[in-house]
């Protein structure tokens, strides 16, 4: 009976390091998956330093190749507080601007309302092959965010956000 008591016991406890190992696991995946990175010059992925100018973004590694990956990109770099990294999803003529508005922003605590709105905007009927926007309306109808993008060699770009 005691040896019985000595296996089972064993047993759970080895179940239980299996599913510490497995949370460590899948917890090291997620924090490494979450981490924003930029494209370095040997084409492998870095993290970004928000201290940094915005990279142009890059299509093949970055998920800007549909109008709605942009848009997650870019809400995800306003989650990290990554205003540079959100600024390199605007097209390049704008980034700069969008840098020091979104940093702006991000100083006042106005990202959250931004984030939100931004997760909540649903994709316009405008749609053509070569620009998407995306809403966010309120009871009466009245657009609180109206993101725009063009389609600029393959990668799509964030034209305005109104």
């Amino acid at each position: 009976m005691a040896r019985s008591v000595f296996r089972y016991s064993l047993a759970a406890f080895g179940m239980v390091l299996l599913g510490l190992a497995a949370s460590a696991t899948f917890g090291h995946l997620r924090a490494e998956r979450d981490t924003p990175k930029k494209p370095s010059s040997n084409g492998s992925s870095t993290q970004q330093a928000s201290a940094e100018p915005a990279p142009q973004p890059n299509a093949g590694d970055s998920g800007q190749t549909t109008p709605e990956g942009t848009l997650i990109l870019f809400t995800a770099a306003l989650k990290a507080g990554d205003t540079a990294r959100a600024a390199g999803f605007f097209v390049p003529e704008q980034q700069k601007q969008w840098r020091e508005d979104l940093a702006l922003a991000r100083d006042k605590n106005f990202l959250g309302i931004m984030i939100g709105d931004l997760e909540q905007a649903t994709r316009q009927p405008d749609t053509t092959s070569d620009d998407a926007s995306f809403a966010r309306t309120d009871k009466n109808g009245k657009k609180l965010i109206n993101v725009k993008l063009k389609l600029y060699s393959g990668i799509w770009q964030i034209s305005d956000v109104e």
